[in-house]
């Protein structure tokens, strides 16, 4: 039959086509000269075994992915709830009181789970020394929609800004610590065998600031504050930057502590020289400029130690801190490194501004005895392999970073026609 020798042409043509599954499925459908009947017959029979196959991948993803962490032996979520930082010490702390308080805020309890993982990290790192540190998670929700107000910190709309005034608030109620680490609740001890008190060098600090790596800022997201009028000041004014903010891509409290810096320790000649900048933000390419401006007037200030207000403030430079963006080394980490930062566990393994991976073995547990009990503060923890690598081989990648950010700041520096 005539059809029978069409179908026959079609197929030696099939055969001899050198393409693809899906080139051979389009050829089939659209060039072949099956009726019209069995070409619907085959299109559905293509779309439902298409559809069935992205399920079982979804389904797949789900179970095992690479966008799921994995089932971790990780702190209970309640826990942290007991350990809200309303006494002054947390539940089951030893008589001898630590004197570093290692403190997160967040806007509600329900985001607990998104960083269940970093949270667990630093929970388990302080329980391994509990005489020196103790971890609390503090809550800050949103301004309340009545008149009543619990106190002065309730009425800060952002809480990017109210969260520094809950630490200013709560260092006043706890005199028996004498510094705090802030925390963004996304950064996570990977290295536990490194000591907070590492970082404060000068007995003069009361307060230790970072530098961004990858671009001109201030971290917003971390800080040492030592327990004195001046730290808790200081937090508090930063805070009440939301008063002040400009209406343009300000930057929220990241933007607001490069204006407090120049109001606290720039020139009085040149207090002023970068607002209009901060004022015409209109973006993230915008709000660099701003910094760099701010960086270079403020830079004219430090002393020879890197500090200002005569010792009292720290910054410290790029790769000096405690803690780095965990994309820069693909969450890969040296002995040197201490605290990684992004670890949410909705951009797990996604591709996003700031990537990672889970770098812990399935054996480590942070609700484990032997690896975060006090006397087993020098069991190592586990890593799966590749993760723990060379001080070389990271410092090869940040140092890069590094001089490539460098460059990028004096080349804006020069269009801003500013030079030492």
């Amino acid at each position: 039959m005539w059809w029978r020798e069409e179908q026959k042409f079609c197929l030696q043509k099939w055969h001899r086509l050198k393409r693809s599954l899906l080139s051979r499925c389009h050829h089939l459908l659209f060039n072949g000269r099956l009726c019209g009947a069995r070409r619907l017959l085959v299109f559905l029979l293509f779309l439902i075994g298409t559809s069935l196959l992205l399920l079982l991948i979804n389904l797949f993803s789900h179970a095992f992915g690479a966008n799921y962490l994995p089932p971790l032996f990780l702190v209970p979520i309640k826990t942290f709830l007991d350990h809200s930082g309303e006494l002054a010490e947390p539940k089951g702390a030893p008589e001898a009181a630590a004197t570093v308080a290692i403190v997160s805020v967040l806007d509600s309890a329900a985001a607990l789970s998104e960083f269940q993982l970093a949270l667990s990290t630093v929970r388990c790192y302080c329980q391994r020394s509990p005489a020196r540190y103790a971890h609390f998670v503090l809550f800050s929700p949103p301004p309340p929609t009545t008149s009543t107000v619990g106190d002065k910190c309730d009425l800060i709309g952002d809480f990017m800004f109210r969260r520094h005034c809950v630490m200013s608030a709560w260092l006043a109620k706890h005199p028996s610590y004498e510094w705090i680490l802030f925390l963004d609740a996304d950064m996570a001890v990977v290295n536990p065998f490194h000591d907070v008190e590492e970082f404060v060098t000068d007995s003069g600090i009361e307060l230790v600031l970072l530098e961004r790596m990858f671009n001109f800022e201030i971290m917003a997201g971390s800080y040492l504050a030592k327990n004195t009028p001046f730290a808790r000041n200081f937090l508090l004014s930063w805070a009440n930057y939301f008063y002040r903010l400009p209406k343009s891509f300000h930057g929220t409290d990241n933007g607001a502590i490069h204006a407090l810096m120049m109001d606290n320790f720039a020139d009085v000649s040149s207090k002023n020289a970068c607002q209009h900048l901060w004022n015409e933000s209109r973006n993230f390419a915008d709000l660099f400029i701003f910094e760099a401006c701010t960086r270079f007037h403020t830079n004219r200030r430090k002393d020879k130690n890197g500090t200002f207000e005569g010792g009292k403030v720290k910054l410290l430079a790029k790769g000096q801190g405690w803690v780095r963006d965990a994309g820069h080394t693909k969450s890969k980490f040296s002995s040197r490194d201490f605290m990684l930062h992004g670890w949410k566990n909705s951009t797990f393994n996604r591709r996003t501004f700031n990537p990672w991976t889970n770098p812990f073995s399935d054996g480590q547990r942070f609700d484990s005895p032997e690896q975060c009990a006090a006397n087993g503060s020098t069991t190592a923890w586990k890593y799966r392999d590749g993760f723990l690598v060379s001080e070389e081989s990271i410092g090869k990648v940040l140092d890069g970073l590094i001089r490539r950010t460098r460059e990028e700041y004096e080349n804006t520096l020069r269009k801003l026609k500013l030079t030492n």
